[in-house]
């Protein structure tokens, strides 16, 4: 699956290279939800240069300098799914039925998420993964589906944060919960990718339809019109802190 070995191979370079992240997420008041969580490894990609020096700058063709965006849409890896099966005979659909219904499900779960990447071949890298939700069990589905799928290797272990971040949204009240994934703690490449986010920012803005009434996060910042709050801390503790994932953000009524 072509679509799959790309998403592959960005979601290594995104959790090798990844140094900030950035979510910012829509609660609208019928249960939907707009959802953006961003990787920047620009800075990353400047020490980087910073060490390669001058000499290896030159060294670089025009070509790898060029601008390269990229967008995937995951919904291309069920119709790529669903053309595999076409190709199946009826006993291997049969004997394989099962497993097949088990990656439907995920790859359906999947299809509301983009993939973009942008890469200006000097110092800018980040990759977004964005999608439009009709609520937070879709949204949990998703995010859930996105770390258990078959393109996961050791190096985006980072996408069990995801997967174990579940938020619940019913249009009053915001829950978001963490559960930290116990084999991250003696996982030697988990503890490695971890060391990538050292130093970066972890910066999370969440908009509501209403005036926020209270957060339950003593550290995080109210907007001036009331309906958007902003959270920050060190991207290495956010991604090693149960207590820093786990908040309540209440609406007036």
């Amino acid at each position: 699956m072509k679509a799959t070995k790309i998403l592959s191979l960005t979601l290594f370079s995104l959790f090798i290279i990844g140094c900030s992240i950035s979510e910012e997420i829509t609660f609208n008041a019928n249960g939907s939800i707009n959802y953006s969580y961003l990787i920047d490894g620009s800075n990353f990609m400047e020490e980087i240069e910073s060490e390669m020096g001058m000499a290896s700058r030159k060294k670089t063709s025009a070509q790898d300098k060029k601008v390269r965006d990229t967008v995937i849409y995951l919904s291309r890896l069920y119709e790529e799914m669903k053309d595999s099966i076409s190709t199946l005979s009826p006993e291997e659909v049969r004997e394989n039925l099962t497993a097949l219904e088990e990656i439907q499900e995920k790859l359906t779960a999947l299809k509301p998420f983009i993939l973009k990447v942008h890469d200006d071949g000097k110092k800018e890298y980040f990759v977004q993964l964005l999608g439009d939700f009709p609520n937070s069990t879709s949204l949990n589905s998703a995010l859930s589906a996105l770390s258990e799928s078959s393109y996961r290797d050791s190096s985006t272990e980072i996408l069990e944060f995801l997967a174990n971040t579940p938020y619940g949204w019913d249009g009053k009240e915001l829950r978001k919960t963490f559960v930290f994934p116990e084999n991250i703690k003696s996982d030697s490449s988990a503890q490695s990718w971890l060391l990538m986010f050292k130093g970066g920012k972890y910066r999370a803005k969440y908009h509501f339809p209403k005036k926020v009434k209270k957060v339950s996060d003593s550290s995080a910042v109210i907007s001036q019109d009331g309906k958007s709050v902003t959270i920050e801390y060190d991207a290495s503790e956010y991604l090693t802190s149960s207590e820093k994932n786990n908040f309540i953000i209440e609406l007036e009524d």
